[in-house]
């Protein structure tokens, strides 16, 4: 722990180091400490992950001095350092502050914390995992709109063979402050260890936003938030619910993709059902529909051709018997989709014949015939010379 050196104020910089992480063989080592509470070190080993320099960090408010406390620590930072606090400033103005204010950030210091980033290759983390993206672990705004929202809390972490970092932007780790806390997690990079490695980044599908589930779970937050303004600031309330909504959306999101994989599975399933079942059963649906179709199709030549209809033509079957158009004459008949054929309404023939001349075996030569003709038709694959003066 380092206090602060003013009598009348109360704060400083600690580590905290658990009693669990000793009983399993870790060493801590006391430093050093600033004298007026702006830092504490420590000297943590590990029987796995090795040798880290633990720094708390808590930078002054004032320019000039923030960037002299900078000068100081970069003598003793080095690759093997985790510096994590509150640096009062930011790496990228751009990219780590949204106010409302038009004069320029005050944000002494910055270039010195960077050298020291940059030379000690340690990583920010949380912005690697933000991208271009903006969050914020301070929010401070009054009754005349202005604002300022910066990422002043950060951890700079060393780089340790076979393992990574994860880091995020919490408030449930905290209480009566103003700002939100960061926490970073050191993990096995070695795929099939016990500790799981690496978290990606948050991906939220946009669909779960047109769920009612979803608008009413948000609802009930903000519900929740609001019951509980008064007793806590409204920094600390508004990061709580970003929290929380962030939260819910992974959650909604993943069940989202669960319901998608069950659908998409469940297709499956019946698609290689309807492929065994047509495994097991030689004869194709084209085919039983063909043989179904020859056999209604003579049926109704047999009775439009029968003696005791009160229509029929007046020819013989000498002549023309052979000819398509004589069939068709008898037997209008068109070509539907895909191939399938039907019998013309009686009512569509040209010059219906008003008299039955055809004995009981011209009936069954000519339905015989008509059904060939029929046949040609619907197999036009098989072409001879027989099916190509058929079809002319």
């Amino acid at each position: 722990i380092a206090p602060t050196a003013e009598v009348a104020q109360i704060g400083g910089t600690a580590v905290l180091i658990s009693l669990r992480l000793i009983a399993e063989g870790s060493v801590a080592t006391f430093l050093h400490s600033h004298p007026k509470g702006n830092y504490v070190r420590i000297k943590l080993t590990n029987p796995h992950f090795g040798t880290v320099h633990v720094w708390s960090i808590y930078a002054p408010a004032d320019g000039t001095q923030r960037r002299d406390l900078f000068l100081k620590m970069a003598a003793h930072v080095n690759s093997e350092s985790l510096l994590m606090g509150d640096f009062n400033c930011v790496e990228d103005v751009a990219l780590d502050t949204r106010r409302s204010a038009n004069t320029p950030y005050a944000n002494a210091g910055a270039d010195v914390l960077t050298f020291i980033k940059v030379y000690n290759k340690l990583e920010d983390q949380m912005r690697c995992q933000l991208g271009y993206h903006f969050n914020f672990t301070r929010s401070e705004s009054d009754d005349t709109g202005r604002y300022c929202s910066t990422r002043i809390d950060r951890h700079y972490l060393p780089q340790l063979t076979e393992y990574i970092w994860d880091s995020e932007i919490t408030d449930l780790l905290i209480v009566n402050s103003d700002h939100s806390a960061v926490k970073s997690t050191l993990r096995s990079a070695i795929p099939g260890s016990d500790v799981l490695y690496g978290h990606d980044l948050i991906t939220i599908n946009p669909r779960i936003l047109e769920e009612d589930n979803y608008r009413s779970k948000i609802e009930s937050l903000i519900k929740e938030q609001i019951n509980n303004i008064d007793d806590t600031k409204i920094q600390k309330v508004i990061g709580s619910l970003k929290y929380k909504v962030r939260k819910l959306m992974l959650t909604m999101t993943k069940e989202y993709t669960t319901s998608i994989k069950l659908a998409v599975k469940n297709i499956d399933d019946r698609i290689n059902l309807l492929h065994e079942k047509q495994r097991h059963n030689p004869r194709t649906d084209y085919e039983q529909r063909k043989s179904d179709l020859f056999a209604r199709k003579q049926e109704e030549l047999i009775k439009l051709s029968a003696p005791t209809q009160s229509f029929s033509h007046n020819r013989t079957l000498s002549g023309e018997q052979n000819s398509s158009n004589f069939w068709r004459r008898i037997f209008p008949i068109t070509r539907g989709r895909k191939g399938i054929i039907k019998i013309n309404k009686v009512d569509d023939w040209t010059n219906p014949p008003a008299k039955n001349t055809l004995t009981p075996n011209q009936t069954q030569e000519i339905a015989k015939e008509a059904s060939k003709y029929y046949e040609y038709l619907y197999l036009p694959q098989q072409e001879t010379n027989q099916t190509r003066h058929a079809k002319q």
